[in-house]
């Protein structure tokens, strides 16, 4: 059997020249990964700490307005037109109180003379 030498060597040569390009797309996959490694490590860093600054925020705002959080947390849920509307129900519910305390003496006496 004969071979052909030149063959042999375009193959091989071609061989080498797709395991270099695989090599090349390797390493520039690997320089990805890391850089994205590296990017997300650096927003993590950055969340944690926007998150501990938000907590001391309202744990100072919290303190400042002397709330618990979790009524904070239910006031911040109703909106605005609901809270005038709460608003003016208390207003009118101590106008009638107040004046349902005076008028009270005056009708316990005229419900006793009435039975």
């Amino acid at each position: 059997m004969e071979y052909d030498d030149q063959a042999w060597v375009a193959a091989a040569n071609n061989i080498v020249v797709e395991l270099a390009w695989t090599n090349s797309l390797l390493e520039k996959s690997i320089e990805a990964v890391e850089g994205s490694r590296a990017a997300l490590e650096w927003m993590c860093s950055g969340l944690e700490l926007f998150l501990q600054q938000l907590r001391e925020f309202q744990a100072l705002l919290f303190k400042e307005l002397r709330l618990d959080p979790q009524m904070a947390s239910d006031k911040a849920q109703i909106g605005p037109d609901e809270e005038e509307e709460e608003e003016e129900e208390e207003e009118d519910e101590e106008m009638e109180n107040a004046s349902g305390s005076e008028e009270g003496g005056s009708r316990g006496d005229e419900g006793s003379m009435e039975m």
